[in-house]
């Protein structure tokens, strides 16, 4: 009986503390927001139910994200994921979006120097021939104060585009509206940037993220698996998920 009582004694101390918390895992939380880290869960929990254990069955979830890993490595495409469609819109309409990546707020074609941006700061200085018509496309995003910011991203001859032959202007305009890039100054890389402390994986894939922006799915299957990553890992499973599926 006297054990029997002890051992309840020690249910209930053990059941009453509080549960470990990581404290990174609670500073990555509240720098993106309650909501963005509601739908970062519900595009991870989709992705392991509907597509890891769909394709690798019988297998424990770290070893179906190892063997998924090297399959991207090797080359092979993103296979059959039904629900993809219908995530990514999820995605596409969340907040989340807006934290990773920028659409342009303006794009205009300019023909000349007298429709060009008024600072030439931010204007691409190309040593050719065929420097206009380009492709003026503007990101509007805000910096740690709240203040406005704006980046500017030039197309032209110079840089391979050759859309001024093939479509009209319309058709050109609309398509770079349809143009992202790396928001920089988002949630999501101030995120990633302070979780830098936890070993060389998470240093190695910022330092890459910081000079590429946009990386390759077999790149980074290839820089986590180099690095042993833990496939276990709550910020090692979301960088996967963010970075090459979606």
């Amino acid at each position: 009986m006297k054990s029997i009582i002890c051992s309840l004694v020690f249910v209930l101390f053990y059941s009453c503390q509080p549960k470990y918390i990581d404290s990174d895992i609670a500073e990555f939380e509240k720098e993106l927001g309650e909501k963005n880290v509601a739908t970062i869960n519900l595009l991870l929990e989709d992705f392991e139910q509907n597509y890891l254990k769909f394709h690798y069955k019988n297998q424990s979830l770290d070893s179906a994200y190892n063997n998924f890993l090297v399959d991207i490595k090797k080359g092979n495409s993103l296979k059959q994921y039904p629900n993809h469609k219908k995530m990514y819109s999820v995605f596409s309409n969340s907040d989340l979006f807006s934290e990773i990546y920028l659409k342009p707020d303006s794009v205009w074609i300019a023909r000349d120097k007298h429709s060009d941006i008024e600072d030439d700061k931010v204007v691409m200085k190309v040593n050719c021939d065929k420097e206009y018509p380009k492709l003026i496309k503007r990101y509007k995003s805000f910096n740690h104060s709240g203040q406005v910011e704006y980046d500017f991203e030039i197309e032209n001859h110079c840089t391979g585009l050759t859309d001024f032959e093939k479509f009209t202007e319309e058709e050109i305009i609309s398509k770079g509206l349809n143009h992202y890039q790396f928001n920089s100054l988002g949630k999501y890389n101030i995120a990633l940037f302070n979780i830098q402390k936890r070993g060389a994986v998470f240093k190695n894939f910022q330092r890459i993220k910081e000079s590429a922006g946009f990386l390759d799915c077999s790149n980074v299957a290839s820089g986590l698996l180099y690095d042993k990553a833990d496939l276990t890992d709550y910020f090692i499973k979301r960088i996967i998920l963010l970075e090459m599926i979606y």
